[in-house]
């Protein structure tokens, strides 16, 4: 119990002498207002995510070309022994 009163002492001290808003750079000016897209929720998920999402996108895409070259590949083995034919019949 006295730790935890010392911790929130040196707490409140600490919180009287940060220098709040001040940052390694200055901070840029924006604009005024925001665009239409911006103003609503959806927009500004999109806003926020754009990046992830592309990547997740090129990733899917990454990945189709890859299963497709394989998959050409697999069929032709599949179709090559006699067993896994008989097996599928």
């Amino acid at each position: 119990l006295l730790l935890a009163a010392a911790t929130a002492a040196y707490g409140f001290v600490l919180s009287t002498r940060r220098d709040v808003g001040a940052g390694l750079r200055p901070e840029r000016l924006g604009r005024r207002t925001a665009s239409e897209a911006l103003t609503r929720p959806f927009g500004f998920a999109l806003r926020l995510h754009r990046a992830t999402l592309l990547g997740f996108a090129a990733g899917l895409c990454l990945m189709g070309v890859m299963y497709g070259s394989i998959l050409g590949e697999a069929a032709d083995m599949v179709e090559s022994v006699e067993q896994l034919q008989e097996a599928l019949k």
